[in-house]
Order: structure tokens, then C-alpha cells, then sequence
């Protein structure tokens, strides 16, 4: 796994550049909300609020992109022999490669959302999904762009934070896979290979996850450990999966748990709270929650109907 603590160091031959956190430290007030350190491989999320409108943006080791919220502001970007100004929408997003340094002016209320990509899980990125090099290709600075896709991902991520339970690893890497795809897509010049280019998953392979699924229902699966058992990289699991399945494995795993949960409600008077446990659930509210949303019913109304 790639911890937060060596995706931080992944830009150390940048002169002078700084993690994440080392900046997060410099800055008027520390974020409201921020993402464990297990819950991204090579990402880290954090949103901020009531921070002073200037703000000095060292070197960072990290790739930044920036969703604006609050409300319409005007904001002054100085750096890299340049000035740009711009009048930014709520949802609007800034994009910032690593290395790059800018003095921050904004006027207008001060609330907004950074992910941040270690420049490893980007380059990877390029080389799966695009075909490319990393070296072939350049991550652009951009101000105020508007993508409602990439808003979406970031935000659901930062909503799912705040939950009362935690989020599934395999669903937030899901969206985070997502939105660095979208990044690259959105601020280089790199096209995805044809569709053509797709591969479903031997069926010897599905067999081995579908075995592994079934044998770990309750533990917190990540996308990596599935990969692995595939012998694939993680994005390309991700496509030959749902070449083959018509689903996401993470739409695939919580179908699994649930057609295995309704056989436990109606063989056993377990709780609900040990049937949630055994089948991968944090709490009965978190199992009832998901139960609902695929089957209609609540798992008591399930359970009292047979």
C-alpha cells in the first residue's frame, strides 16, 4: 500500500517542495474535514473553510486540483512569470501540476475542496488507461474549468466523509480512480485507447475473485486486493471486471453481500448487527442502509415476511 507518508516524499528531487500536510500547517486554519490515511493509495482529500485570501502555495510533491464552493469570488493567481485572473463559479476547478508555486488572492467567500495525486498513482494512470508515457505528456495548470463529472466525484468523496459510517475502501477508490482519470483527461493533451482495446476477464480468473469475494464477505475489500487476485493492475481489473460482469466489482461485492445476508436472516435469528459483521458491514444502520437501497425492504421486513 502506498501510505501517505511515502506518496508525500514521491517529488523529494523537486527543489524545495513540500507535502501536503507541511503546507496544510502554514495555513490560517487546518481543514474541516480530511481523509484517513488508509482510505486513498496515493491521494489524499481535505476541504477547508474561513482561511485568510491570501494564501502562498509552495512547490508541492503532490498534483493539486481545487473545487471552489461558497459562492462566486474573483481570484488573482501570480506564478511562473505569469498573473491570471479570474471570475469563478461554485463547482469550478483549478488544477495545479506539482512542482508549481502561486501567490493566492481570492475575494468572495473562502471554502473549497484539494485532492490531492501523488505523481506516481498519475503516472500510472497515463500508462494504463492512456497507453502513454508519462515523460510523452505534460499535467496543464488550469483556473476556473468547469467539469460537472469531475465536481461530482470530489464531492461525493467529501460527502461520504462526513457519514456517520466509514466509507468502503473499494467504493471511495472506485471515485478516486475515477477523478484522476478525469484530471488526466481534462488537463493534458492524452486520449484514451479505442474501446476496441478492452479485454473482458479470463474466466479463470472471475472464478478466483468470485472465490475470494465469497470467502472474505467480511472484511473491507479494496480494489487492490481484488486486482491482485486477478493478477491485473487495478484499472484494468476495473474494466475487465465490468466487461465481464456488467457491473463494478464494488457493485459486484455488495450484491454478493446482500444475497448472502438475505440467506443468513432467513436461516438463522442472529442480529442484525452480527449479520452486518459477517457479511462486511461497520453497524446494523450502515447493513440496513445498504440492504434497503438493493432490495426495497428493510432486512426486519425481510425477515418477518418469510
Amino acid at each position: 500500500m502506498l501510505d501517505i507518508a511515502g506518496a508525500e516524499r514521491a517529488l523529494d528531487h523537486i527543489q524545495g517542495a513540500v507535502s501536503p500536510g507541511a503546507w496544510a500547517a502554514t495555513l490560517s486554519a487546518p481543514p474541516i474535514i480530511s481523509s484517513d490515511p488508509d482510505l486513498l493509495r496515493g491521494g489524499l482529500l481535505r476541504r477547508w473553510s474561513d482561511t485568510a485570501g491570501g494564501m502562498q502555495q509552495p512547490p508541492l510533491d503532490h498534483h493539486l486540483t481545487v473545487v471552489h464552493l461558497g459562492g462566486p469570488k474573483h481570484v488573482r493567481r501570480s506564478g511562473g512569470g505569469r498573473t491570471l485572473e479570474a471570475d469563478v463559479s461554485p463547482g469550478q476547478i483549478t488544477v495545479a501540476p506539482a512542482g508549481s508555486e502561486f501567490d493566492w488572492q481570492t475575494r468572495g467567500t473562502i471554502d473549497f475542496v484539494h485532492l490531492y495525486i501523488c505523481p506516481k498513482r498519475l503516472d500510472r494512470t497515463v500508462r494504463q488507461a492512456f497507453d502513454r508515457e508519462p515523460s510523452s505528456i505534460q499535467l496543464q495548470d488550469r483556473l476556473g474549468l468547469s467539469d460537472l463529472l469531475l465536481q461530482r466525484l470530489i464531492m461525493t468523496m467529501i460527502e461520504d466523509l462526513t457519514a456517520e459510517v466509514r466509507p468502503s475502501r473499494l467504493y471511495f477508490e472506485t471515485l478516486f480512480d475515477a477523478a484522476v482519470l478525469r484530471v488526466v483527461r481534462l488537463a493534458t493533451d492524452a486520449s484514451q485507447r479505442p474501446g476496441g482495446a478492452r479485454q473482458a476477464l479470463a474466466p479463470a480468473k472471475l472464478r478466483r475473485v468470485k472465490a475470494f469475494i465469497e470467502a472474505h464477505l467480511g472484511q473491507d475489500l479494496d480494489l487492490q486486493a481484488l486486482a491482485e487476485v486477478a493478477g491485473l493492475s487495478r484499472f484494468h481489473f476495473s474494466r475487465a471486471f465490468q466487461q465481464t460482469t456488467g457491473v463494478s466489482p464494488y457493485l459486484f461485492l455488495t450484491r454478493t453481500r446482500i444475497d448472502r445476508a438475505k440467506v443468513a436472516l432467513t436461516q438463522t435469528n442472529s442480529p442484525l448487527a452480527d449479520v452486518a459483521r459477517a457479511h462486511g458491514y461497520n453497524s446494523a444502520a450502515q447493513f440496513s442502509s445498504a440492504f434497503r437501497k438493493t432490495t426495497g425492504v428493510s432486512p426486519r421486513a425481510w425477515r418477518s415476511r418469510l
